[in-house]
């Protein structure tokens, strides 16, 4: 499963598994094991790192791609402006 999947399992009323831990892998590999708290902290970070990416409520592109774009005009000297709404 993927973090977002397993993220579900935080909602739902069987949790023995967060409790219980789990087997984490990459690759198809062992990679060492999990806990519950494991699982909340790795799911907050996904969803900040997307938050950065795009507004979760607007779907707006969020800080990092508006700045990366700003710079990439400033860097090559394109002209820009805000635009007005009236």
């Amino acid at each position: 499963m993927t973090v977002e999947q397993m993220a579900k399992l935080l909602a739902s009323d069987d949790q023995r598994y967060l409790a219980d831990g789990f087997v984490i892998t990459e690759n198809g590999k062992y990679a060492g094991l999990g806990t519950g708290e494991n699982l909340v902290r790795a799911v907050t970070e996904v969803r900040i790192e997307a938050a950065r990416y795009a507004n979760p409520l607007t779907f707006l592109p969020g800080n990092i791609p508006i700045s990366s774009h700003i710079a990439r005009l400033v860097g090559n000297h394109a002209g820009f402006t805000r635009a007005t709404w009236t």
